[in-house]
């Protein structure tokens, strides 16, 4: 059974991998605040590592009541056994604030090789169905700069997944880059996806009786370059811009004249 004490945070340690791995700092000054005014209302969970206390749930609000220059905290001290480690900590920040795909992948990667858990044991350990954690270790294998994205919470989950299904790196961070300034969510990022691969399928030739296809000119298939300079270099900085078509001949026939000077 636990054994409930007042401990000095002196003798506390922080998580070796904090699952809070971004933590908000708003939703912490709030907690804080709460604290100061009402008290602690739930002891943080703690177990003996060498002589110490490690804490397994309740890291914000030991940061907390750092924060506010408490001495003590109210804790409940679990043996190691009494405890699937890593699992309680998870369950208690997905239900006190959300967290990104991308720090449950680290937490489950991390008991992973603590522990090492296969996928039915992680299932057992998080009780979590095999495609949600199967989804978010993906992210870890995929594109480091989308997992990065996804970490500083500045693109969603479902954004990172259509992402990942570019195949191509150049498009994919052309279009990491797009979705960060632009805000874009799953459905514009999807519709992204499906433009490109349509600039990927070879033309098919029409069946009997059908109308052929209209011939359009061709296209770049993967390589982007700049209207004005022409260059395909550093594609993630080139901007979507709509123009009709007569105001673009008329761009480029100043261009060639200013040229011709």
């Amino acid at each position: 059974m636990p054994e409930l004490r007042r401990l000095d945070l002196n003798d506390i340690d922080e998580p070796p991998l904090p699952v809070r791995v971004a933590m908000d700092e708003h939703a912490l000054a709030d907690l804080a605040d709460s604290m100061a005014k009402i008290g602690l209302l739930q002891p943080i969970i703690v177990k003996p590592v060498d002589g110490r206390f490690e804490i397994e749930c309740g890291h914000r609000r030991f940061l907390a009541a750092a924060s506010l220059g408490w001495k003590e905290i109210p804790a409940l001290i679990f043996e190691p056994t009494e405890l699937a480690s890593g699992a309680a900590m998870l369950a208690e920040n997905i239900c006190r604030e959300d967290i990104t795909a991308a720090e449950e992948a680290l937490l489950f990667a991390q008991a992973q090789e603590r522990f090492s858990l296969d996928e039915a044991g992680l299932v057992a350990m998080f009780r979590r169905s095999p495609d949600y954690i199967g989804d978010r270790l993906r992210l870890l294998r995929e594109d480091p700069e989308v997992f990065g994205a996804l970490n500083r919470r500045v693109i969603t989950f479902s954004v990172a997944r259509e992402l990942n299904k570019i195949t191509d790196e150049q498009m994919r961070r052309y279009y990491l880059d797009a979705a960060i300034r632009g805000g874009a969510n799953t459905r514009t990022v999807a519709g992204w996806r499906q433009q490109w691969l349509a600039s990927q399928s070879p033309a098919t030739n029409p069946g009997v009786g059908a109308e052929p296809a209209t011939e359009l000119p061709a296209e770049p298939t993967t390589t982007l370059g700049c209207f004005l300079c022409g260059g395909s270099l550093d594609p993630w900085n080139l901007d979507s811009v709509y123009i009709h078509k007569w105001e673009r001949e008329q761009i480029i026939k100043m261009l060639k004249q200013a040229a011709e000077v």
